[in-house]
């Protein structure tokens, strides 16, 4: 918090600093490759500065750019991730650890801007807007889907979304900024369903 944000990595009973950045008001996140946890991105959220490490920072941290403004990022593996791009709807995509993103695809969502991206696997990608609703690619970004009514049909909030698959007969679990419930909806149903309230 606060000022100048330091990164550490705690190993062998000891704590080491691994990554300083002189930022007066900083808002970095931190995504870790699923197979390799030495792989890692810190990615400030509002503009596109990336630095991305394979050793777990104790080594060389190198400096990468993403094609547009982050809003939210997901790893899928210590050499492809995605980037949700700030004041949109789009998703941006890179196979080579952040050193080229590709140009952003439309996630089709009703939403003005997305919130919130997540990974759970080879291709399998989910988005959550800032007006309730949610769409899915099962095809690494190269098209997506989306699912019709809002998060509890009528939800205005930032939307956070995991899914335990996305085959016919997965469910897709949601929840909004603004709400205590959690909802879920089944992958393979038309899109038009409804979201079932899981209270």
């Amino acid at each position: 918090s606060g000022a100048n944000p330091s990164f550490w990595q705690y190993a062998n009973n000891m704590w080491m600093r691994t990554l300083a950045i002189v930022d007066p008001s900083p808002t970095y996140i931190v995504r870790i490759a699923p197979e390799d946890p030495s792989t890692v991105y810190v990615a400030d959220v509002g503009s596109t500065a990336i630095y991305y490490s394979t050793n777990g920072g104790t080594g060389r941290w190198y400096n990468r750019t993403c094609s547009y403004p982050i809003a939210d990022m997901a790893v899928e593996s210590a050499s492809v991730s995605y980037v949700a791009v700030s004041g949109a709807r789009t998703v941006t995509k890179s196979v080579n650890g952040g050193a080229l993103y590709d140009t952003a695809v439309d996630t089709t969502i009703a939403d003005t801007n997305l919130i919130s991206i997540t990974s759970i696997g080879e291709n399998l990608v989910l988005v959550g807007g800032d007006s309730g609703h949610v769409a899915y690619s099962t095809d690494g970004n190269d098209s997506w889907t989306k699912i019709t009514p809002a998060i509890g049909n009528n939800s205005t909030g930032d939307v956070y979304v995991t899914a335990t698959g996305l085959n016919t007969g997965d469910f897709i679990l949601a929840g909004t900024d603004d709400k205590t419930t959690i909802y879920r909806w089944a992958v393979g149903q038309p899109q038009t369903a409804p979201w079932f309230d899981l209270t």
